[in-house]
């Protein structure tokens, strides 16, 4: 009876971290699209800049402040240089964003943009989603959590020798009735 009780608990846990997966992924998806709104916003003057001197090419402008005499201008190309990595690191990422919920997940768990991931983390709040898909992932990671705990129990304590199943009989089948 305890062990039925274990497997609801372990169910009710499983559901209820499931359920957090669409709510992570959309509060990860919503720091992406800010941040690089952010970064594009940080680029605004120096995108005109390139617009109008190097056909909109932003690498130019850099390799253009690199290039120049004047000592301020080499030290800032180090910043737009920045800005420009991260906004196209940022872009990259709202395209994986966009290809939806298991493309996004594979991608964290995978090739986790670490910043990002770990800035995600620390302001995540705990919510419980009441929608077709918080529904979907918590059950199904819900069987999952509770069959993979259950099987490993079961296994420990067959390996133990706690839980066996009863030995069948090692006596031969008795003869079958003569025909008369």
């Amino acid at each position: 009876m305890i062990r039925h009780y274990f497997r609801m608990s372990c169910f009710c846990l499983g559901l209820l971290v499931g359920i957090q997966i669409p709510g992570f992924l959309d509060q990860f998806a919503k720091r992406v699209e800010a941040q690089l709104h952010q970064a594009e916003t940080s680029l605004q003057g120096f995108r005109q800049t390139a617009g109008r001197h190097f056909s909109g090419d932003l690498d130019a402008l850099v390799q253009h402040y690199r290039q120049s005499q004047d000592k301020v201008f080499r030290e800032d190309a180090n910043s737009i240089q920045l800005l420009v990595s991260e906004q196209k690191h940022l872009a990259n990422e709202w395209k994986i964003v966009q290809q939806g919920q298991f493309a996004l997940l594979w991608h964290l768990l995978v090739m986790p943009p670490v910043p990002l991931l770990q800035a995600t983390l620390q302001q995540y709040s705990y919510i419980v989603l009441l929608n077709p898909a918080a529904l979907v992932w918590g059950i199904g990671v819900a069987i999952l959590f509770a069959a993979w705990l259950d099987m490993l129990i079961t296994l420990l304590l067959r390996g133990i020798g706690i839980f066996r199943h009863s030995p069948k009989s090692t006596q031969p089948p008795s003869p079958p009735p003569p025909p008369w």
